[in-house]
C-alpha cells in the first residue's frame, strides 16, 4: 500500500508542475521504465522446438489420428 501513497504523491506533484521541460524529462524516464511488451503467436514462439525424426513425427501424427476418431466415435 506504501507504493501507491507513492504513486499518488508524485501524481499530485506532477499535477503542480508548469514547465514543459521538467514534463518531458519525466515522460523520458518513464519510458524507459516501461518496456514495451513483444507479443508474438504461440506458433512462431515454439516453432522448430520440437526436432522430431521422422518415425517420431509418424508416430506423433499416428497419435493425433486416433485421438480425433475417439473424439468423432464418443461425439
Amino acid at each position: 500500500m506504501y507504493s501507491e501513497a507513492r504513486k499518488l504523491h508524485l501524481i499530485e506533484e506532477l499535477l503542480k508542475v508548469k514547465s514543459d521541460t521538467v514534463l518531458a524529462q519525466v515522460e523520458i524516464v518513464l519510458k524507459k521504465a516501461t518496456k514495451p511488451v513483444k507479443t508474438q503467436r504461440l506458433s512462431q514462439k515454439y516453432a522448430g522446438s520440437l526436432n522430431l525424426t521422422d518415425d517420431q513425427y509418424a508416430d506423433f501424427q499416428n497419435q493425433v489420428t486416433e485421438g480425433r476418431k475417439e473424439w468423432e466415435r464418443d461425439i
